[in-house]
């Protein structure tokens, strides 16, 4: 009966090792929290572009980059093996920084009839498009100009819609310039800007104006999303500015 007892033991004493050595020898058991992977997940890319035309130069420049990860605080600047096009042209890239891959663009023409356009193509080989358009400032009409009853200009074209802001910079007789804005929507094409809380830094006299229209657009498709700013730099004016 003893032996009887002793071998049971053993038994039992075995059976609990090779079971530990099981449990043990498990390949890749998950831990409670850990969260499944997928090496096709999607990530989000941010794509940034900039467009600039300068009438004075006939100078039109245009910047896109473009950043992927989880949000754009977490993101890492990613390229195209085809490059990026801005109105059928091809762009140069530029290492800026370890956080920037810039596009770039520039060239002396006159202002394109048609919406500016940048596309490319993803890793997948998808065509990606996308376009913005500008109204430019072809002419303006200072129509008054006094520190105490405000600047009045006629744009002569389309008001400003609601993605649009319409600078003025006036540099007085002094060369102290003084930048204000006018954000859109406007009902008409005649902008009024008050001068009165620059009275301290503008001086009565001879002075220069330029305009600046701006418009900026966002959008989103798949996994892109898309920011873009185009601004028009009118030619520079001369004006009086009474008080």
């Amino acid at each position: 009966m003893k032996n009887n007892r002793i071998i049971y033991s053993l038994f039992l004493a075995l059976g609990i090792v090779i079971g530990c050595q099981n449990t043990s020898s498990t390949p890749n058991a998950p831990t409670p929290n850990q969260a499944p992977t997928s090496p096709d997940k999607v990530l989000p890319v941010f794509a940034n572009y900039y467009i600039r035309y300068i009438e004075d130069d006939r100078l039109l420049r245009a910047e896109a980059s473009f950043k992927e990860g989880e949000n754009a605080s977490k993101s890492q600047p990613i390229t195209f093996k085809g490059g990026v096009a801005f109105m059928s042209s091809g762009m140069q890239a530029k290492k800026l920084n370890e956080q920037l891959i810039r596009y770039e663009y520039l060239q002396k023409v006159d202002f394109p009839k048609d919406e500016f356009r940048f596309n490319f193509k993803d890793k997948k080989e998808q065509e990606h498009l996308f376009n913005i358009g500008l109204t430019p400032i072809v002419d303006f009409e200072v129509k008054k100009a006094s520190i105490s009853s405000g600047l009045r200009i006629d744009l002569k074209t389309e008001p400003l819609t609601s993605d649009e802001t319409l600078i003025a910079i006036l540099t007085d007789t002094n060369g102290n310039p003084t930048t204000i804005e006018q954000k859109g929507p406007t009902e008409t094409s005649i902008i009024q800007f008050s001068l009165q809380p620059h009275q301290s830094s503008l001086s009565p006299g001879k002075a220069t104006i330029s305009l600046i229209r701006k418009k900026t657009k966002r959008s989103k498709k798949d996994n892109y999303n898309h920011s873009a700013t185009a601004e028009y730099y009118s030619k520079p004016k001369n004006l009086s500015i009474t008080p």
